[in-house]
């Protein structure tokens, strides 16, 4: 995965929510990454993760269970979107300055 994370603040009728969430690419290895940031040979695909809080947190980024989708390539060529709902992101800041995250769950 190589994205970027924001956190939100939702006001909703009756009470608010902070929404933390990460969104970029991911491949089979970081090197396809790196080596092809605009993703010109269709080795990346999109994805998207979020978690909601109901309670305001200073947390950020904050490690838990989070939901969200990615694309996969298929044989035939196209993409499909997989939805995953109970993935464990924990984030782990690095000497670069940046977070590296480690990741479980099942689609």
């Amino acid at each position: 995965l190589k994205g970027s994370l924001t956190k939100e603040q939702n006001d909703a009728v009756g009470g608010s929510e902070t929404v933390h969430r990460i969104r970029g690419m991911w491949s089979s290895g970081l090197d396809i990454l790196l080596a092809d940031p605009e993703n010109k040979n269709g080795q990346s695909n999109k994805f998207e993760y979020e978690h909601r809080c109901t309670l305001p947190t200073p947390t950020f980024p904050l490690s838990g269970r989070y939901t969200g989708w990615f694309y996969l390539n298929k044989e035939d060529g196209t993409r499909s979107q997989i939805t995953e709902k109970d993935v464990s992101l924990k984030f782990k800041k690095n000497s670069g300055g940046y977070y590296n995250v480690e990741g479980k769950g099942s689609n």
